[in-house]
């Protein structure tokens, strides 16, 4: 993640959002290099991962530039930022519980078969042995 760029003074913020509102596409990256770096950092603390905190941090920015027209001047523009990576963060870690975990790789798994694996192997086993002595001696 890129390092902090300073946010700037909340007057020229403000000014900043309103040129960006109205499509200024360097005013847009200017705020999102001033507040990726912010929002991944928010995120991996809610998250602890890194490449769920990248993504959430990616689609805030995405949303937030896409609605600035959303954004009330009269409040800061931080805890509006802040507020939709929370609940970016909070939808992701819902999804999390949703999402089966994936298998273990080959390599960390326990190469013993299964309890069912064994029990059915061991019942197989019995009915050989039964049949074995069930055939006449001459086959012995």
């Amino acid at each position: 993640m890129p390092a902090l760029v300073p946010i700037p003074h909340p007057d020229d913020e403000q000014t900043l959002l309103a040129r960006a509102a109205d499509g200024d596409p360097h005013a847009r990256e200017a705020i999102a290099r001033a507040w990726t770096p912010r929002v991944y950092r928010f995120a991996w603390r809610m998250l602890h991962d890194e490449q769920d905190a990248r993504d959430v941090a990616q689609e805030v920015m995405v949303r937030v530039l896409d609605r600035l027209d959303r954004y009330d001047p009269s409040r800061p523009f931080s805890t509006w930022v802040y507020a939709c990576a929370r609940n970016r963060c909070i939808d992701e870690q819902r999804r999390r519980v949703r999402r089966p975990a994936a298998p273990l790789p080959a390599d960390t798994q326990d190469p013993s078969p299964s309890p069912a694996l064994r029990v059915a192997a061991a019942r197989e086993a019995d009915r050989v042995r039964e049949a074995v002595d069930r055939l006449p001696p001459s086959y012995g």
